[in-house]
């Protein structure tokens, strides 16, 4: 028995021992996970199941040519996307927007019954050469006769989301990436009428740089201003950036509008 007892006191001085070893590496590791916990998210911190290959280029590339029409009853079998992931990469996309402070995080609490819908961008390959130029955003399958050469497996699926409050705010995204192309939100910034002056244009440049910045990150490529317009409660601020890689890389555009009266900002892939 007193073997036995001597055998038992050895035993638990192990494990004692044993146990201290372990502790470093034990406070380690939940430091290490508190710290990746408390980490920014990348945009994609949701599991989509998209193309790893897919880029913007060609919904943008469509859109930039004006020639497409917009099928509103899509096939949904078509899409990459659910509902419930296309709303869900909007919510990604709205947070980080609060957290690039280009909006609110009382104004995102606040919106509220969101619709999402889902819609076809089919490019027309013109054979009239005198509507080529003609812009070509026609809605629905009623345009069957528009001239042209399409079919619907070309067609390029998005998805819409707008909210019963903010009524106005509106995000149209690529199904594909799960990335949006238009992005309209209220905007922190109620500077009113252009009034000339350095506060008011620094003011508007900081918004600028802030929603350049948010763009690189989120489109993972290099996004520049490349112009701006003043207008008596806003301005429009022109954004390029370039998509692809090799031979395939094309530089493509997109319009920020900042309206300090209304307090909105508009990013748009309709280019002036």
């Amino acid at each position: 028995m007193r073997r036995f007892k001597r055998y038992l006191l050895v035993l638990v001085t192990l494990l004692l021992v044993a146990t201290g070893a372990a502790m470093p590496f034990a406070v380690s590791h939940v430091q290490d996970a508190r710290q990746v916990a408390a980490e920014v998210r990348p945009f994609d911190s949701f599991q989509l199941t998209l193309k790893e290959e897919a880029d913007l280029s060609r919904l943008l590339g469509a859109i930039a040519s004006g020639a497409y029409y917009i099928n509103e009853t899509p096939d949904a079998e078509d899409t990459a996307l659910t509902q419930g992931l296309a709303l869900a990469a909007v919510e990604d996309l709205l947070t980080h927007l609060v957290k690039y402070d280009l909006l609110m995080k009382e104004t995102l609490a606040q919106f509220s019954d969101p619709r999402v819908r889902a819609q076809t961008v089919v490019p027309v390959a013109y054979t009239d050469t005198e509507t080529e130029g003609a812009a070509a955003a026609l809605p629905g399958p009623e345009y069957d006769a528009f001239p042209g050469d399409y079919t619907e497996e070309d067609g390029i699926p998005t998805w819409t989301v707008t909210w019963n409050q903010p009524s106005d705010s509106y995000i149209w995204l690529d199904d594909a990436t799960g990335k949006a192309i238009y992005i309209q939100i209220p905007s922190l910034s109620g500077l009113g009428k252009f009034d000339g002056s350095n506060a008011y244009y620094e003011e508007a440049y900081a918004v600028a740089e802030k929603w350049r910045a948010f763009l690189s990150d989120y489109y993972s490529t290099e996004v520049q201003v490349a112009n701006e317009r003043w207008y008596d409660d806003a301005v429009r601020f022109g954004l390029s950036f370039p998509l692809g890689v090799g031979e395939d890389q094309e530089i493509f555009h997109l319009e920020l509008f900042l309206y300090f009266s209304y307090r909105f900002s508009t990013l748009s892939p309709y280019v002036s």
